[in-house]
């Protein structure tokens, strides 16, 4: 009794030093930026502006405001309230310290699982505990995770993950106790409500907590065996192995089944489904060796370039054929251990890594998958060092490990503190990236980080506009011209180096892009900034060139109320000018919500009760989610 009360508080004294240790290795990165999503969903978030505690109808405005996923993720929303400065700002480094809070609860349940877990698995307590003690530390320590931890806006996957972890939880606790014995129907019930909670949760945090279904068929398969009760149920067994290959092919099902569906939603990407699925084949493989074995140089914030892994034509029917082989031998060879890992890894990647028209690679992907990867990977790796009888060799190798991805996760961490080293390393290390150098090009742009008491400082600015200029430019003269990247070299032609406005084409350079190009959101923000230019005298643009840009605005693109928008403000358009091309815009096909919103501002404007009050209508009976209620109220006040 006394050694295990003794062997407890080791325990629980290692928990509270590997935390400290993760803690001390974040701590440069809580200064950090805030970056891309980060903008449209919490900085520019006016309900999260407006918030005051003393308004309930507050709470409910912020819950609605989400604009990412299919059900506007409002628990995710939710948690960032009382992260803000007294000016109802939030706080970048508050916001970042709640996520590594969130970050430590999630190895805590992570490392309750896989306790129960190695002791289904016939391990003994103390191997349990310390193979269960590895399983959280490593996976808290993961480099691979700076990026989502960190990443303010991806609290939605930290949140998403810790309802899908929990849940499993809530399944192992409760079904442990009737592999022996049959449960009373009050307790199956307890079990499938909390289970239900978990599940509703996750969805409103994002919508792949769905995934909590078929890890529970995966668990009850690999861990439990359908036993119940001291027997084997060999028709629920069938069952779930074959629900557990259902939800694994489920995407390749409505591949073929509603293959219409799926290439609309590529209509307004910049790459083909047939082309999105066969990078993620290979690209599942990077995701392995970057959550086992991570590199420093292969972390990098931006995976656009990823794209360079269909250089190969054989390379997806190479990494297909060897999943296949994977999958095949750890069930020859009977090791439920890796079943599990693979198992679970391409189970909690089947929606975001397979068919839906998503960008193409995020670290933050494998926030969830990498748990059960390396679960698995630290049972497979204790199995075999108790079977060649090399166990102390085994532990010495997981703690080796653990202690090179705090080395590394430090080391990212340092790159974390600043956007201009988060760029610039990006930029370094994957340069096939546009975005990466577009990024670190911009980055460059801000001087004010040299320090003007140094006697080189006005040489060292230049230097470094003039290297934002070359990789910009770079960019605009590629086959297909970079919109960003022309729209920031004409403001830096015509306001840092006058002397070169007019020299290079990057009007007409601009105007063939968008042409041929499928806009994408940072091709908006793009225009957008372009037209701030050109109203405010930054970038200078001929009459014609000019005149040929607002043909352009007219392509049909999947913002027309955001291209009508820019038109306007650049022709110079009154009142009733912005007016008609809002009401032409509503009397089109299907027009989007925001058409409505704006129309009850213009309307409220004028003095147009009634026009108003129509438009409102028209506005709850397609804006289920309530999205746009803020221009009705202000309107009516």
């Amino acid at each position: 009794m006394l050694t295990n009360g003794r062997n407890t508080s080791i325990f629980l004294l290692l928990s509270v030093f590997i935390l400290a240790a993760v803690s001390a290795s974040y701590l440069p990165a809580l200064s950090g930026p805030w970056l891309f999503d980060d903008t449209p969903n919490l900085l520019e978030n006016r309900a999260l502006k407006e918030f005051h505690w003393t308004r309930f109808d507050d709470l409910r405005d912020v819950a609605v405001s989400g604009r990412a996923g299919p059900l506007g993720r409002p628990i995710s929303l939710l948690s960032f309230l009382g992260q803000r400065y007294q000016d109802q700002i939030l706080s970048s480094y508050a916001v970042k310290a709640v996520n590594l809070g969130i970050h430590f609860l999630i190895a805590i349940i992570l490392g309750y699982l896989a306790l129960k877990i190695f002791a289904a698995w016939g391990f003994s307590e103390r191997q349990a505990k310390v193979a269960a003690l590895l399983t959280a530390a490593l996976w808290c320590a993961a480099p691979l995770h700076v990026s989502t931890v960190m990443y303010a806006v991806q609290r939605m996957s930290q949140l998403s993950a810790l309802w899908v972890l929990l849940g499993l939880a809530v399944y192992v606790r409760c079904r442990e106790r009737w592999v022996e014995q049959m449960p009373g129907l009050e307790h199956v019930l307890a079990m499938l409500l909390w289970l239900m909670l978990c599940l509703v949760l996750g969805l409103y945090s994002k919508e792949n907590a769905v995934m909590l279904l078929p890890l529970l068929v995966l668990l009850e398969v690999s861990v439990f065996g359908c036993v119940v009760a001291g027997s084997q149920r060999r028709g629920l067994q069938r069952v779930g192995v074959g629900a557990a290959c259902l939800c694994l092919m489920a995407p390749w099902i409505l591949y073929f089944l509603e293959p219409a569906w799926l290439t609309e939603s590529y209509a307004r990407r910049n790459f083909s489904l047939e082309d999105r699925v066969a990078v993620q084949v290979p690209l599942l493989w990077k995701y392995l060796q970057w959550t086992l074995l991570p590199d420093l140089r292969s972390l990098v914030f931006l995976q656009d370039g990823q794209w360079t892994l269909l250089e190969n034509s054989w390379g997806p029917l190479i990494a297909a054929a060897a999943w296949l082989l994977a999958m095949t031998l750890a069930i020859a060879l009977r090791s439920r251990e890796l079943i599990f890992a693979l198992s679970f890894f391409l189970l909690a990647h089947s929606i975001e890594s397979t068919v839906l028209a998503l960008e193409v690679s995020y670290e933050h992907r494998n926030y969830l998958p990498s748990a059960g990867l390396l679960l698995g990977f630290v049972a497979v790796a204790f199995s075999l060092g108790k079977r060649f009888e090399r166990e102390r060799l085994t532990l010495a190798i997981m703690v080796l490990l653990l202690g090179l991805s705090l080395v590394t996760l430090t080391l990212r961490s340092q790159i974390w503190s600043s956007s201009e080293s988060i760029y610039e390393h990006a930029y370094r290390y994957s340069p096939e990236s546009p975005r990466s150098k577009f990024l670190y090009a911009a980055a460059l742009l801000d001087t004010s980080s040299v320090d003007d008491s140094g006697t080189d400082a006005v040489l060292l600015k230049q230097a470094r506009l003039v290297e934002a200029r070359e990789r910009l430019k770079e960019l605009a003269q590629a086959d297909v011209p970079d919109i960003a990247a022309l729209a920031l070299l004409m403001r830096i032609d015509s306001s840092i180096f006058p002397q070169l406005a007019g020299r290079e084409p990057w009007a007409k350079l601009m105007i063939r892009a968008l042409a041929m190009t499928q806009l994408q959101a940072e091709d908006y923000a793009a225009l957008s900034f372009l037209t701030d230019c050109l109203l405010d005298g930054s970038c200078t643009m001929s009459a014609d060139e000019r005149a040929s840009l607002l043909d352009s605005f007219h392509k049909d693109t999947g913002k027309p109320a955001f291209m009508a928008g820019l038109r306007a403000r650049l022709t110079g358009g009154g009142p009733e000018y912005v007016q008609g091309i809002y009401e032409k815009l509503a009397e089109g096909e299907a027009p989007a919500p925001i058409v409505y919103a704006r129309l009850i501002e213009i309307y409220s404007e004028a003095g147009e009760r009634g026009k108003s009050i129509d438009a409102m209508r028209q506005l709850l009976s397609i804006d289920e989610r309530r999205t746009f209620l803020k221009p009705m109220i202000r309107a009516i006040e």
